[in-house]
């Protein structure tokens, strides 16, 4: 099972985060410079999700493999230059991660100069036996700054790629927005629960990673208007894609072959299952070039965490087992 990443925080220097992450634009630099604990809060989520997409994609001959490279910014992987399913899968998990994280730390209080608890005053319905009260998730202010330091990258371009790209992006983060949840604590002699406080909060991030993925699996291919080239319509005129739901406008490769173009492993060595009905079966996963049985001693990534700022650290957990291996 895969782990729930845990963050660890420190002081920072505006420097030594806004210099550590490649790709950056120069307005996102700028706000890096200005926001060093937010940005810093960003670069966690956006590693937070490429970890919940390896994790999503894991039985997909796309499995996110290529995004852990890049240092903690997805977006310079050649695929994100694409308009497949796949990429529009990253814009969406990769906002959902800046606004969770940047939501989460405000929460914890770790930048009191920039946000804190939600503030809005909610009343409880009559006669229930909770108040509100604790320190609600302030998703709002999250959203708000992942459209800013993420969409920035797509300003100034009108094509329909980047409209694509930015519908994604606001995707994501209305699943963070639309996944909220009451938590409750009891209060009261020896956790009688004679009253209970309630607050808002965000979920744990699996559960937007499914939710996510969920939109993956359904995403409605468009196609642009041939007459301005900037708007687009889509290719099933009978669906209109909601706030929440992914767009794309090209047909994915395979993914069967390398492709140093796209930054893309293939699927050879990749374990499969032949015994499934789903992608990973090994007709599938192995694009019909066959399998070899193996007992192979496996060395996967476990007991991850994110540490402040920014990188990831994980021991090695080795199992041995017979394992299908692609051809």
């Amino acid at each position: 099972q895969t782990p729930t990443p845990q963050v660890k925080y420190a002081e920072l220097d505006a420097n030594t985060v806004c210099g550590m992450v490649p790709g950056f634009r120069r307005k996102q630099h700028r706000i890096c410079m200005r926001t060093p604990g937010l940005v810093a809060s960003a670069i966690q989520g956006m590693m937070v999700a490429v970890h919940e997409c390896s994790y999503q994609m894991r039985d997909r001959r796309w499995d996110c493999t290529s995004l852990e490279e890049k240092k903690q910014n997805p977006f310079v992987n050649p695929i994100m230059g694409k308009g497949y399913k796949e990429t529009a899968f990253v814009h969406a998990i990769a906002s959902a991660g800046v606004a969770f994280q940047v939501t989460r730390s405000c929460a914890e209080g770790r930048h009191p100069a920039d946000c804190g608890c939600d503030k809005t005053s909610r009343t409880a319905p009559p006669g229930v036996d909770w108040k509100w009260g604790g320190c609600s998730h302030n998703v709002d202010f999250g959203e708000e700054f992942a459209q800013k330091f993420l969409d920035i990258r797509e300003k100034g371009r009108s094509d329909v790629h980047s409209r694509i790209n930015l519908h994604n992006n606001a995707a994501g983060r209305s699943i963070v927005s639309r996944s909220r949840e009451k938590m409750c604590k009891c209060h009261g002699p020896s956790a009688s629960c004679q009253i209970k406080t309630c607050w808002m909060s965000t979920p744990k991030f699996r559960e937007i990673g499914n939710i996510v993925k969920q939109k993956y699996d359904s995403a409605i291919m468009v196609s642009p208007d041939n007459n301005d080239g900037r708007t687009w319509f889509p290719s099933n005129r009978n669906r209109r894609a909601k706030v929440a739901d992914l767009m794309y406008s090209e047909r994915s490769p395979d993914f069967c072959e390398p492709s140093a173009f796209l930054g893309t492993p293939g699927t050879r060595g990749r374990s499969c299952n032949n015994t499934s009905t789903g992608m990973d079966n090994c007709d599938s996963m192995c694009c019909g070039r066959g399998y070899n049985i193996k007992s192979s001693s496996k060395v996967e990534k476990c007991n991850c965490a994110f540490h402040w700022c920014c990188f990831v650290t994980c021991d090695d957990c080795a199992t041995s087992q017979w394992v299908n291996e692609c051809k």
